[in-house]
């Protein structure tokens, strides 16, 4: 996945089923020499991130949640990703946790 300047890698969603939270996995990385913000939303929420000049951001180590996922599990959802200027709607495949090895990245544990 490539919108401008941020070049995403491993991008997947985690979760235990349909309409239950999903959790976003995976890195964007900013390839610019000056910080910027992204934001990936779906149908019905939406998290900012801000990466600094020729960093990366982990979803992995950043927990970043979705209330309900408009997917099925072994599917694929919709999501959009924009920074200024740029927007994108990227297919994230969908896995669910406990089956494929993401139990503890799912919503109903404690880590």
């Amino acid at each position: 996945m490539s919108i401008g300047e941020v070049q995403g890698a491993d991008l997947k969603l985690v979760t235990d089923g349909t309409e239950e939270p999903a959790r976003l996995l995976g890195t964007l990385a900013n390839t610019s020499d000056a910080s910027l913000e992204v934001t990936v939303s779906d149908s019905d929420d939406r998290a900012t991130v801000a990466i600094s000049a020729g960093q990366s951001f982990s979803f992995t180590d950043n927990p970043t949640l979705f209330a309900t996922l408009d997917a099925e599990i072994g599917g694929e959802a919709t999501m959009v990703f924009s920074s200024p200027g740029e927007q994108e709607d990227v297919l994230i495949p969908v896995y669910e946790g406990p089956i494929g090895g993401y139990v503890h990245y799912t919503s109903d544990t404690d880590e």
